[in-house]
């Protein structure tokens, strides 16, 4: 498995990292994390990714989060068995995880689209209040283990509706299905920084948590 990072797939610099069917115990797959340098990497392509991506009009961030979504549908199945596989979901369980992840990216897709400011009286009427929502950065998003997909779109869809990019860290121990997102991600050519996508120890989440770089920790 490959680390997403600044638009590539790389292999990781960082410790050897082995993922366990928990149903099984069947040993599903091994490779290396990413290092801390490595997620500083990431950060820092969010970091160049932000300034055009955030200044893209909403209709142009819909035609490229669409096309990510039914990039991830086309791969439905090789998707939902790496799920099972890391996860020892049954196949009804793995398919809702899966299309939730669907869901969301197209569901967000339409609240953007929504996005407002809002106009507040003020007490004396010597001003006029004006709320404006506006990106904020680079956002460091660590998922949970068990709805692995339903994690990425929860966290992945707002984020790129909202003009912010990312780095995404999946939990250690079911990060397949969330990688291979970055293995379709680049294939399509998703615009470049924009998502990325890591799998490591506890040093790597420290490392990001440390960084000045992200405006947000979810």
């Amino acid at each position: 498995m490959k680390q997403y990072i600044d638009g590539a797939l790389v292999n990781g610099a960082g410790d050897l990292m082995h993922v366990y069917n928990p149903a099984t115990g069947q040993e599903e797959a091994s490779f290396s994390g990413a290092s801390s340098a490595q997620a500083l990497e990431a950060l820092q392509a969010a970091q160049r990714a932000f300034a055009e991506w955030s200044a893209l009009s909403i209709a142009q961030r819909e035609r490229h989060i669409l096309r990510l979504a039914d990039a991830i549908e086309s791969y439905q199945s090789e998707v939902v068995d790496t799920l099972i596989a890391e996860t020892g979901k049954p196949m009804a369980t793995a398919l809702y995880d899966f299309g939730m992840l669907v869901d969301c990216l197209r569901y967000f897709n339409e609240e953007m689209k929504r996005m407002h400011g809002q106009i507040i009286s003020d007490y004396d009427n010597s001003h006029t209040n004006l709320i404006l929502r506006k990106p904020i950065g680079v956002v460091a998003a660590y998922l949970a283990w068990n709805f692995p997909l339903l994690n990425v779109g929860y966290k992945l869809r707002p984020i790129l509706a909202s003009g912010c990019t990312c780095v995404l860290k999946p939990a250690s121990i079911t990060p397949l299905s969330t990688l291979l997102i970055g293995r379709i991600a680049n294939e399509i050519g998703f615009p470049r920084g924009v998502i990325n996508i890591i799998s490591g120890p506890r040093a790597v989440c420290e490392a990001m948590n440390r960084s000045p770089i992200p405006s947000m920790l979810t």
